[in-house]
């Protein structure tokens, strides 16, 4: 790994200006491709301040001391796996884009879209602050998440885990590198398999190329409000076990007969499997 790449990984995730922020890809790709890893983010993010195992560090020998260390290194893992994501979509992508994204750029890229979870609402996400006007998640379940973490976790006695120790421990880490370098081994890999495999959309056998006309109009699929799940399966060209994972997964939504609710979840995935063309 270069010198260059290395006083690259020295700071905090980079911040977006002009000058550092490529935009290779079409807005409607990138756009579609922040949601989907802001969603999933946000899922393991609140999987982690809900975990009820925080409460085993309180009665321990400077448990809260630990329980900060732990979040922070299970937090750290988080943006490593969401910056491996992000190669990996970009790659995806750029396969069926017919656009070529030099490493350098597809990794500042990556960083700077990492910054949002350690910036603003994710400032200080031991917290829970982040919790708070999520469009994923019901005020009424943010609040009782929150209350939860706030009363499990140990490190909210800041006569002991008090603000100089998150810096040291928390932003610490967010210097040190060694979470990039693993976020970096990580995306390389993901983006050399998926250049090695990938087909691009057009040329993918059995494609129709007016693929776009076998789905109705958007606001034609707003009108109906939710479709059953062979109708998604076949408007997002994949099989309805798929459909099932998505909704599984928190990828779309579903009503309680189980149809997929036709909102931006949806619109998302037509957009990624149609093109941006779509409408």
């Amino acid at each position: 790994m270069g010198q260059k790449q290395n006083k690259q990984m020295q700071g905090t995730p980079a911040r977006a200006t002009p000058s550092t922020d490529p935009r290779f890809l079409p807005a409607a790709t990138q756009l579609a491709i922040d949601e989907e890893i802001e969603h999933s983010f946000f899922e393991r993010a609140l999987s982690l301040v809900s975990d009820l195992a925080w409460a085993r560090y309180r009665n321990r020998p400077h448990g809260p001391i630990l329980a900060a260390q732990e979040f922070t290194a299970q937090y750290t893992g988080l943006l490593a796996w969401a910056f491996a994501e992000y190669i990996g979509f970009v790659a995806k992508a750029a396969v069926n884009h017919g656009v070529r994204v030099p490493w350098h750029k597809a990794e500042s890229a990556g960083f700077i879209f990492l910054n949002r979870f350690v910036t603003s609402r994710y400032h200080h996400p031991w917290t829970g602050d982040f919790l708070r006007g999520q469009k994923w998640i019901g005020e009424q379940h943010a609040i009782a998440a929150y209350q939860k973490l706030h009363e499990v976790a140990p490190w909210f006695d800041d006569r002991i885990v008090t603000p100089e120790m998150w810096e040291r421990v928390f932003y610490g880490e967010m210097r040190s590198g060694a979470w990039r370098e693993r976020a970096i081994e990580n995306g390389k890999s993901k983006a050399e398999l998926i250049t090695r495999t990938a087909v691009p959309e057009n040329r993918r056998p059995g494609k129709v190329s007016h693929a776009i006309a076998d789905a109705p109009p958007w606001s034609e699929l707003q009108k109906k409000k939710a479709i059953k799940r062979a109708e998604a399966a076949a408007y997002l060209r994949c099989s309805v076990r798929t459909i099932r994972d998505y909704i599984r997964r928190g990828k779309l939504d579903a009503t309680e007969l189980g149809w997929v609710i036709c909102n931006g979840k949806l619109m998302g995935l037509l957009r990624r499997a149609l093109g941006d063309a779509y409408r």
